[in-house]
């Protein structure tokens, strides 16, 4: 699949709403949570599949956030996420 890298623009805007950046924080913890999609690029280039350890839960970012919209927690479901 082509991906557009090369002509790709980005832009930052700041967050200040309380209820926005705890939501914010909730989505890069369960991303960075994730034992069953996510993928992680090592220093040579080449990405290597997270695996889940025997003793954790299954994490999954697509399915969280799938059920979260679902059943429309309220608030933000920080708790979901264990440290």
């Amino acid at each position: 699949m082509h991906r557009n890298l090369d002509a790709r623009v980005e832009v930052l805007a700041p967050v200040e709403q309380p209820d926005l950046k705890n939501y914010l924080q909730f989505v890069l913890k369960l991303i960075l949570s994730d034992n069953q999609q996510r993928w992680l690029m090592k220093s040579n280039g080449t990405y290597e599949k997270v695996k889940r350890k025997k003793a954790e839960n299954k994490i999954s970012t697509h399915k969280m956030l799938m059920q979260h919209t679902k059943e429309l927690y309220s608030p933000t479901p920080v708790a979901l996420i264990t440290e």
